[in-house]
Order: C-alpha cells, then structure tokens, then sequence
C-alpha cells in the first residue's frame, strides 16, 4: 500500500498550524506522530488533501510540573511519558497505561496527542480499500449501513487509545487551541458516543495539552488491558482504577474506574464507584461493584469477539485492578 499525494506543510507554532488547518479551498488534517493517521492513509481511510505536521512547534513535547499539575505537550511521545522520572513518581497510572501501548517501535513514534484523539476503530472500516471494496460501503463510508451492529442507523465504533482510561481516572483536562482562541475541556467532555467522529473539536482546532492534576494522596492506581497480541495490538479492553484508603485504613474513601476499547465512548464507571466509597473492600463488595459497574458498560462486537466475551474481560478486568489496587494501598 502506497501514500495518496498530498500537499505537507510544517507548521513552526501553534498559530501557524491552526491557520494552515482552516484553508477552505482544502481537506486538511494535523499530524503528530503519524504512527495511525499514515496507516489509515495507506488503506484509504483517511484522505486529506493536505497535512500538517506539528513536528516542528518548539515546546509541544514538554512535560513539566506546574502548581501541582502534570502539562504534557501534545507531541510527547508515549516512550517520552512512560521513561519520565517524574510521571513514573507522582502519576504511576499514566506511565503504567504508556509503557504497555502497542510495541516500543510505535511508543517511540506515537504521541500522547494522536493518542487522546484516535480514531475510532471497527473490523470492517478498518482494512484495506481492496477488503472494503467486497461489499457495499458502510455508514462511515458514506453507505446506508452499519456492519458492527447489523441494521444500525448509526456508526458503532471503537476507541481503543490505552492512555485515555487511566487519564478519565485522574480527571485530566486537555487545552484546545484555534485561530479564534483557546479552551479548557475536561476529557470526559472530549468524546462523543455515537457516529463517525470520535471526539468533539472545532475546524482548525489542535489539542496542545494534557493537563493531569495530582492523583489522590495514599491512593494507588492500576492499568490492565487485554488483547490478543499484548506486544502490538489494540486493546479488546482496557480498565484503570484508582483506590484510595480512609484515614482508619479500613474503608475506601474514594474510588475511580475507566474503561475503554469496549463502547464507542471511553467511559468512567460512575455508578460502580459509589459502591466503592465507604465500604471495606472485601470480596462480596467488590464482587457488586463488578456487576454494578458492568451494567453500564455495553459492548460492542469485534472481529472474532462477541459482546458476552467482553463483558467476561471487563468482568475479570475490573475485579483483578480493583483487589490489586486496594492491596497496593497498604504500602501507600
């Protein structure tokens, strides 16, 4: 598979690639580290007209501490984060989430910028042109169907980024910078839940940071994903979780659970947690926040594996990060 043609063009700041992205006369997408947008190019996924890449923007590759939060440069490659001294201390989850993403060939390339704003994924838009071209296009495609969930109206989907769980679960925000200016947006707002457009920017817009606030004192945090190919693959599932002991040592005063690779949207299990805080974790409360937190989670079928096959994953999932993170905080 071969390259479309296309024009490239290399922005030297922020301002300059927003108003190289906002040319109408053009189809224009940014590139970062390039690791899945070239792929998609190559199978004729994605067809930009022109690119630009953000390589060139002095400091967009920072991580740096400031006032207590964690600000990661959109061009931060995932091998950057996970090797950083000071994410690997005080933000253990997020270096967890970057050391196990794909293959070291690919960390080194991928940023965590391309990686909060994948694209989704399914088993059918996601292959060659030639395999595509077997059957009639689906809704992403511009057809009149959806081959994931058989007789759909709408896209399912999958987002399968590996750092994106672990960051829902330390409530980061991302900043949002165009030509019109900037903004704030908590990452849980970033994603929408159905149809062909993973997440919720503004023509011209580019993510620029990942701001992480400090996780809770005396809590522990933990990333597990699972997949077919551990090395390379995408996740079939991925669940953080972070637990934080009370004061007597006894009880869970806060909790906080992410899924994703699972449902369109990468979600935080809210109703799950509450089961948590409060409460010592023994194995039958544990065992409810499985099921509660199950419920909201709906799969969405992938090549060669069903709905009910995820929920045991999630199931399994979210039992062995919630025990092992509880456990974890004795030491904490």
């Amino acid at each position: 598979m071969r390259l479309p043609k296309f024009e490239y063009l290399r922005a030297g700041s922020v301002e300059e690639a927003c108003a190289m992205l906002v040319d109408e006369s053009t189809t224009a997408l940014p590139m970062a580290g390039g690791s899945d947008l070239l792929v998609a190019m190559k199978q004729g996924i994605a067809t930009p007209e022109r690119l630009v890449d953000l390589g060139g923007i002095p400091g967009l590759d920072a991580i740096v501490e400031r006032e207590g939060t964690l600000r990661i440069g959109a061009l931060a490659t995932l091998r950057k984060i996970a090797d950083s001294p000071l994410v690997q201390q005080q933000w253990p989850l997020l270096a967890q989430a970057a050391r196990r993403a794909a293959s070291p060939q690919i960390r080194n390339l991928a940023t965590i910028g391309g990686n909060v704003c994948l694209s989704r994924r399914c088993w059918y838009y996601n292959q060659s042109r030639f395999w595509r071209q077997s059957r009639p296009p689906c809704l992403r495609m511009g057809g009149a169907q959806c081959y994931v969930v058989a007789g759909s109206d709408k896209c399912y989907a999958l987002h399968c980024a590996d750092t994106v769980p672990p960051l829902l679960a330390l409530e980061a925000k991302v900043k949002l910078v165009s030509a019109s200016g900037e903004r704030i947006v908590a990452l849980d707002d970033l994603y929408s839940d159905l149809g062909p457009d993973a997440i919720h920017l503004k023509p011209g817009e580019i993510l620029t940071e990942v701001l992480v606030p400090q996780p809770p004192s005396s809590g522990f945090g933990v990333y597990l994903r699972y997949s077919d190919r551990p090395s390379i693959s995408f996740p079939l599932a991925g669940v953080a979780a972070i637990v934080k002991r009370g004061r007597g040592g006894e009880e869970c005063e806060d909790a906080r659970v992410a899924v994703g690779a699972v449902c369109p949207k990468p979600l935080r299990l809210r109703r799950g947690e509450e089961v948590l805080r409060g409460q010592k974790l023994n194995r039958a409360v544990i065992s409810e926040f499985v099921e509660t937190a199950a419920r909201e989670v709906k799969p969405i079928p992938y090549i060669y594996h069903l709905p009910e096959h995820k929920r045991r994953v999630v199931r399994n999932l979210l039992l062995e990060a919630v025990e092992k993170a509880w456990q974890e905080t004795k030491s904490c």
